[in-house]
């Protein structure tokens, strides 16, 4: 029995200074976060951040903090509500009837939604405020606020008569925004052809007629069949040259109006064309990539 009693009594006593313990490391949590509020409402009053420093303020007033602490934030705080702004908000149409579904931002933030005649606080200094009424263009305004002032009335009128014009609707996908670059690529394939088949029509007709006067009608097979490929290549060419600028001039005529060039550069066509001999006749090879 002796020994029974000696334990529950040692388990006792253990309870009690734990919860002693936790009662001290509690106290030690409020303290840091009374010291913190007190330190961080001073600076955020230098800051003219008045409303972030009466959060720190409410902070370091509560009971568990130090007495001298709770004094000094109190009396902070009756002087920050002093010397806060407060404003009144008043959006009414072109005839001076009041808007209650108008919207007030100020520096990108909400601060009134919907829009009523009670004063808001807000801290001092230069604020950009925006108004938003659903129909409506956005009306953007820069104020100056000062410390003290009370209840200042910011107005502003909508013209609610005039629509606000739709955007435009997108391009459909796929239209051309001016004319394709196969049109430029193919225009240059014809500017190309027809001057090959100019460049080769002369080199032949020069060479044939040079045969007639010296070998004609014994001339070498090599001799003739190099005249015959570039005669072909030439009319080759005119067809290619031809047909090129044909679809080119199309695709010009039938595309949209130009615009403006995208801000990162569209990688350039390339294109390459090359004519070859063969037994017999010619060959003419186009390629690109676009």
């Amino acid at each position: 029995m002796g020994r029974l009693a000696m334990k529950l009594g040692f388990a006792a006593a253990l309870a009690l200074a734990l919860v002693a313990a936790s009662r001290d490391a509690r106290a030690d949590d409020v303290k840091k976060q009374c010291a913190s509020a007190y330190e961080q409402a001073q600076v955020l009053r230098k800051e003219r951040k008045l409303q972030k420093a009466e959060e720190q303020l409410a902070i370091c007033s509560e009971k568990a903090c130090p007495l001298f602490v709770r004094r000094e934030c109190a009396q902070w705080a009756k002087e920050i509500a002093a010397s806060m702004p407060t404003v009144v908000f008043e959006v009414s149409d072109a005839s001076g009837k009041p808007l209650a579904n108008a919207r007030v931002l100020v520096d990108g933030k909400v601060l009134k939604d919907p829009i009523d005649d009670a004063e808001v606080a807000i801290d001092p200094g230069d604020h950009v405020l925006r108004y938003e009424l659903p129909g409506a263009e956005p009306i953007e305004q820069g104020v100056t606020v000062r410390e003290g002032e009370k209840a200042r009335k910011l107005s502003i009128l909508f013209d609610t008569s005039a629509p606000v014009a739709p955007p435009p609707p997108p391009p459909p996908e796929g239209s051309g925004g001016g004319p394709p670059v196969a049109a430029f690529v193919l225009g240059g394939v014809g500017v190309l052809g027809i001057g090959a088949f100019v460049t080769l029509g002369v080199l032949g007709k020069s060479q044939r007629d040079e045969l007639r006067d010296t070998c004609a009608p014994s001339c070498s097979e090599d001799d003739v069949s190099s005249v015959r490929t570039k005669l072909i290549l030439a009319d080759v060419s005119l067809g290619v040259g031809v047909v090129s600028l044909g679809v080119a001039t199309y695709l010009f005529l039938s595309s949209g109006p130009s615009k403006p060039p995208p801000a990162a550069p569209a990688e350039k066509a390339r294109l390459w064309f090359d004519m070859a001999p063969r037994a017999g006749g010619g060959s003419v090879l186009l390629g690109g990539a676009f």
